[in-house]
């Protein structure tokens, strides 16, 4: 099973929203995910859920550069 560690985090600006930077563990390829703010309608719990899980890169810095292109919401506070 492969798994990612996050090496940066990036929150947008009305706390409804996040994207981490995350590296597989095998130190070689990274991606970035998104993930939400939400709360269940019928119990009323908040949770985060990702929601977006790019494709892989070759470094962080590649990652988060496709990151701040493709979500409208780090677009437009950056």
């Amino acid at each position: 099973m492969t798994f990612y560690t996050p090496v940066k985090r990036i929150d947008s600006e009305d706390g409804k929203s996040y994207v981490e930077i995350e590296v597989r563990d095998d130190g070689k390829l990274f991606r970035f995910v998104e993930s939400a703010h939400r709360i269940d309608p019928d119990e009323g719990y908040e949770y985060w859920r990702p929601v977006f899980w790019s494709g892989l890169f070759a470094d962080a810095a590649s990652a988060e550069r496709e990151a701040r292109l493709s979500l409208a919401w780090l677009r437009i506070s950056n």
